[in-house]
């Protein structure tokens, strides 16, 4: 009942490009993910249908078991090429999950999948995710991989940064000859 009545208070849910898909996973929780995604696969491939969704659920199961992604990525990429929604999800969750560890070049594809979609959104996902990535994009990346991270700890560090960042004052400068300063 409780449930039920909470979830009569909560807004209304995002949609699929409003999502986070990249907060951690165990190993055993993407080894079912990735078991799921087979299943899933052979399934549908049974009936002579193609899982598009599978594709993803591979891509991310396999980035939190440590595996190479990129090609899966690209995969995807391809694969989903066809519609401007499954193309934006490769980009967007291949970011996400480059910025749940915090490794270079994960904003970018996020910011990329937002202008790209950013008329598929509708409004209060747009909102959501512009500020998403408004914040985001003060946290600092790297080559090198940082633990991983879900998405409410990520915003939090990026606000902690923001804030230091802004009460920064500009660094003391002056003229050796000037002898009257």
């Amino acid at each position: 009942m409780i449930a039920r009545m909470s979830a009569l208070s909560d807004p209304q849910p995002l949609g699929i490009l409003a999502r986070w898909y990249a907060d951690p996973l165990t190993a055993e929780q993407a080894r079912l993910l990735l078991a799921e995604a087979e299943a899933r696969q052979q399934r549908l491939a049974r009936r002579g249908a193609v899982c598009r969704t599978c594709l993803l659920m591979r891509l991310i199961a396999r980035f939190w078991l440590g595996k190479e992604v990129e090609p899966d990525y690209q995969r995807a990429r391809l694969r989903l090429a066809r519609t401007a929604h499954g193309r934006l999800l490769a980009e967007q969750i291949d970011g996400q999950l480059l910025l749940a560890r915090r490794i270079s070049g994960g904003f970018e594809r996020l910011q990329r999948a937002f202008s790209d979609g950013h008329r598929l959104y509708r409004a209060p996902d747009y909102f959501v995710v512009f500020k998403r990535l408004e914040t985001l994009h003060w946290l600092p990346l790297s080559d090198l991989p940082s633990p991983p991270a879900p998405l409410d700890e990520l915003l939090t560090t990026a606000r902690v940064i923001a804030t230091l960042r802004r009460g920064e004052r500009p660094a003391f400068t002056f003229d050796p000859n000037d002898t009257y300063g």
